[in-house]
């Protein structure tokens, strides 16, 4: 199938367990060349070794291996944790394509070219230390917008932009008029400036809360929390030191479990055995914090970068501003040529890509 021949025209190959010669060309490794991104998960192709052919790269693309994998300092990296995480990638492969085929379907309408789109999450992974939690990986989220003709691309913009700017943002591209009451502002001055860097210069904090997630306390009681995140700090507030930021070991949530939201890596790191063996990460993720949480945080990136942690301000074992690979990246708004997924790049005016939004 890889190949395009008949079996009796690819030697070995063509048997159970034979290896594919690199003479046979394969199309996925030639569709990279046309803008596409191939890969496979978890088989992809077997029994046999595709490196005794002398091929330099596996015949299906790129494999999802568990060593490819960037644990956060904040986890234990474990082949568990591992395998967690390259089950959220593919849930992001999966959003993609879906992503593609309403593209895809505008495109077919004829409509792509004269609608907005906006591509957001509502909040951060639902893993320790991020989900409901106010550091980095808590609350940025992907912020993705298109709008031919009215947004320029090919900028890079260090704005700051928050959720509940995209309620005046909607109302403002479509004529229509909002509440003087609005907390937000329109962000399409920023989106349609041809500036690059900082645009507007008031946009240079994102200030964050929470009240209570799921119902996870016999009372109904939350964990409130407010923040503030500029490009350099994050500063937290806890009113509630004395609960457990998760919820807590002996209640079971809305969400049927300990610790509010269930995933196979909070799983791993709740066992009794595993508490113990990685002591640090659980007081991380799970402990209960003093009432300010005040640290450094490096300058959020357009692209994920690697540097010596930061000393934290807060109590040691803390902190949480510049927590993991996750939050190098720059809350900014970034234009660029990106490939929509799973098509060619287009060869027309490319989307603007907006990479950070802050939730509220």
């Amino acid at each position: 199938m890889r190949t395009g021949r008949h079996l009796g025209q690819i030697g070995k190959a063509g048997v159970l367990s034979g290896t594919l010669p690199q003479k046979f060309p394969v199309f996925p490794h030639l569709l990279p060349a046309a803008g596409y991104h191939t890969g496979f998960t978890p088989k992809g192709r077997g029994p046999g070794e595709w490196p005794a052919g002398g091929l330099a790269r596996h015949p299906l693309g790129r494999e999802k291996r568990l060593a490819d994998v960037t644990v956060p300092p904040d986890w234990p990296d474990t082949a568990e944790v591992r395998r967690d995480l390259l089950d959220y990638a593919l849930e992001i492969d999966w959003f993609d394509a879906q992503l593609a085929k309403i593209i895809a379907q505008l495109e077919t309408l004829g409509e792509l070219d004269h609608t907005l789109v906006v591509v957001t999450s509502d909040n951060g992974m639902p893993l320790p230390r991020a989900k409901t939690i106010r550091c980095d990986p808590g609350v940025r989220m992907p912020f993705a917008v298109r709008w031919p003709g009215r947004i320029p691309a090919g900028r890079v913009v260090d704005d700051f932009v928050r959720h509940l700017d995209f309620a005046p943002t909607f109302l403002e591209a479509a004529g229509a008029a909002g509440p003087a009451a609005f907390t937000g502002r329109s962000l399409l001055p920023v989106l349609t400036s041809r500036a690059a860097g900082r645009v507007d210069p008031t946009r240079d904090a994102a200030h964050t809360a929470l009240e209570r997630h799921t119902w996870c306390r016999a009372d109904g009681g939350g964990y409130p929390m407010r923040a503030l995140r500029t490009a350099d700090f994050l500063y937290i507030r806890n009113f509630a030191p004395d609960r457990w930021p998760t919820r807590g070991p002996d209640f079971i949530s809305s969400n049927k479990t300990f610790h509010g939201d269930g995933a196979p890596i909070k799983a791993f790191m709740e066992a009794p055995a595993n508490q113990r063996r990685f002591p640090v990460p659980f007081a991380l993720c799970y402990g209960k914090r003093p009432s300010r949480n005040s640290t450094p945080s490096a300058p959020i990136r357009t692209k994920s970068t690697t540097s010596p942690p930061i000393p934290p301000i807060a109590p040691p074992g803390r902190n949480c501003g510049r927590n993991s690979a996750l939050t190098s990246s720059k809350p900014a708004i970034r234009a660029s040529r990106a490939a929509i997924p799973g098509r060619p790049t287009p060869t027309a005016k490319p989307s603007v890509l907006a990479q950070p939004s802050i939730a509220p």
